[in-house]
């Protein structure tokens, strides 16, 4: 639902300006968010991340591994209702990387 197409957008905005590592297609579970994070360079000054969930826990766990300075949640819909159970499960689902943000960052 836009994850992979925002991620790409964000990191061809970054590279403009600075030096960015972004994960690769929709590298965005408990093993391509890692891999990108190690092979992402010494001198990027942002890395831009996709993270996905099948189940309520995954996202949370991506965000330990992430700790993400920054988040977009592209849409709550009716697309992972197979994983989810309903918009309620979808919802806490992509919550958890706004709970996993810096208190500092704007939450609007």
């Amino acid at each position: 639902m836009g994850k992979t197409t925002t991620k790409d957008f964000l990191a061809g905005c970054l590279t403009s300006t600075f030096r960015t590592a972004a994960s690769e297609r929709s590298f965005n579970n408990e093993l391509g968010l890692p891999l990108t994070l190690l092979n992402a360079p010494h001198a990027a000054r942002w890395v831009v991340l996709e993270m996905g969930a099948r189940r309520v826990g995954d996202i949370a766990r991506l965000a330990e591994v992430a700790c993400p300075d920054v988040g977009i949640v592209t849409s709550v819909d009716m697309a992972h209702l197979e994983y989810l159970g309903d918009l309620d499960g979808v919802a806490r689902a992509k919550g958890e990387l706004v709970a996993a943000l810096p208190a500092s960052v704007s939450r609007s």
